[in-house]
């Protein structure tokens, strides 16, 4: 154990420039998992995604690449609920923040996934789906639409 002043602590994983109460990151958490929740049961007519599983190589951390994790590694995780409880309690194993501030987010966010999904919904039946729109929707950017939500599965997924 090593000693050390709070002004030259640096964290082994970068902390987001959002508020530690209530927790930015498990609000996400819970954004994706009711997104993917209403795309499953819209396209697919189905209530889950089940049976999930992430895979990382041994040494492909983006922190100490070829060091961690010391050996391949497989994440099972059975629907989207489960999901969001790992993403969000994966902010208290990393220590980047405290219990209550995963709970309150639960509580704030709850709705936002889909709120997003129905917003991104009605972007689609306006859309030819191949990356233009359709007259009845030209005042919408649909690529500055989706890029917050492309950032955030990204963080979800790499980090």
């Amino acid at each position: 154990v090593k000693t050390f002043e709070a002004k030259d602590f640096e964290p082994y994983i970068r902390v987001m420039p959002h508020s530690e109460y209530p927790s930015g990151s498990a609000c996400l958490c819970i954004g994706y998992a009711e997104f993917v929740q209403n795309f499953v049961k819209e396209e697919f007519g189905d209530d889950e995604l089940y049976g999930l599983t992430w895979y990382r190589g041994k040494g492909s951390s983006r922190v100490e690449y070829g060091a961690t994790p010391s050996e391949e590694m497989l994440l099972d995780v059975y629907n989207m609920a489960e999901l969001y409880e790992i993403c969000s309690e994966s902010r208290l194993w990393g220590g980047m923040h405290f219990t209550a501030s995963i709970h309150s987010a639960k509580e704030i966010c709850t709705g936002i996934g889909t709120k997003g999904y129905e917003y991104a919904y009605n972007l689609k039946k306006d859309s030819d789906f191949l990356g233009t729109t359709v007259p009845s929707d030209s005042d919408i950017d649909i690529e500055a639409a989706w890029l917050p939500f492309l950032k955030a599965l990204d963080f979800l997924v790499y980090h």
